[in-house]
């Protein structure tokens, strides 16, 4: 059986992109021996982002990195809705892109932006 996973991101600016995951609620984590290279974005449930220079995750994926960031949507749930409007908010503030800023869809209210180097998120209030 598999024990965790976890989802694997490159970004062009480590700094910006610490800055970003940090500014919107993420749990930030280096380590010396790699803080020039990757860190991981954790939530409160310990689920982890790892983001990746964009040169070390190529080298990592052994294949060239392309622009389509819209082939994979990351989801993130929230507890109410004061918590996904201010999650937007600070998204915006940051440099993300709102995509959708809040809307009820299948049931549930959710929205999606994207990072600042364009992965797409979905953030559903559950």
């Amino acid at each position: 059986m598999i024990d965790h996973t976890w989802t694997n991101l490159p970004v062009k600016d480590l700094g910006k992109s610490k800055a970003f995951y940090e500014a919107i609620g993420f749990e930030i984590q280096t380590q010396p021996e790699n803080e020039h290279e990757l860190f991981a974005a954790r939530t409160s449930s310990s689920n982890v982002i790892m983001l990746i220079h964009e040169t070390r995750f190529a080298h990592f994926a052994q294949s060239e990195l392309t622009q389509h960031h819209a082939n994979a949507l990351i989801s993130i749930s929230v507890n109410d809705k004061h918590t996904f409007h201010q999650l937007m908010e600070n998204v915006s503030k940051s440099g993300g892109e709102i995509k959708v800023a809040g809307e009820m869809s299948y049931g549930y209210y959710g929205g999606v932006f994207t990072d600042i180097d364009g992965h797409h998120f979905n953030v559903i209030v559950m």
